[in-house]
């Protein structure tokens, strides 16, 4: 079986997926706290972690801090149970088929139509009737929705499994550059 983790949105999500098959699925509204619902949601479902033959993450992008929860929850397993890993875009885990937007701030907004690198939307388009209405229609990113796209994935050891950052990180900068002391003698 395969198990796949969505944590990249306020809702966590995870899927056990067996030849094709939904075996159990489950999601949770988890801001802040997506290594919690995980952990129940796995749990929930009543099936040990022990059987998954292979452990796909959601790379994003979205919240960064939930990204890399969930990779960082991917690579760990994928290590202890010594299975490979795939990932899968945020986008292809709302819409595999059609253009889909994704916010993973505040005021930024990505777009990806099928077949295309995904790029940013400018203030200019993001005003413009047929934006506003492609995200009022994009959706949270489901686990569940990973099935049927078995062939978007690329298992690779869990090392090589790294988050889809679009977005610069917000972290504040030193203000003054610190140096270590010589010691005294």
């Amino acid at each position: 079986m395969i198990l796949v983790l969505s944590t990249s949105s306020s809702i966590s999500s995870i899927a056990w997926i067996d030849e094709g098959v939904l075996i159990w699925s489950g999601e949770m509204e988890a801001p802040r706290s997506a290594s919690h619902a995980v952990l129940s949601l796995l749990e929930e479902s009543k099936i040990l972690l022990s059987v998954a033959a292979g452990i796909v993450a959601d790379l994003g992008p979205g919240s960064m801090t939930g990204v890399k929860v969930g990779v960082t929850l991917a690579k760990t397993w994928g290590f202890a149970l010594g299975v490979h890993c795939a990932g899968i875009t945020a986008f292809d885990l709302i819409d595999p088929t059609g253009p889909v937007v994704v916010t993973p701030r505040r005021g930024e907004h990505w777009v990806r139509h099928p077949g295309e690198d995904p790029r940013r939307l400018t203030a200019d388009e993001i005003g413009q009737d047929q934006i506003l209405d492609l995200i009022a229609r994009s959706r949270t990113p489901k686990a569940s929705n990973a099935l049927g796209l078995k062939e978007k994935l690329d298992w690779i050891a869990p090392q090589g499994l790294v988050p889809l950052y679009l977005s610069d990180p917000l972290i504040s900068q030193a203000k003054k550059r610190l140096t270590l002391l010589e010691p005294r003698l």
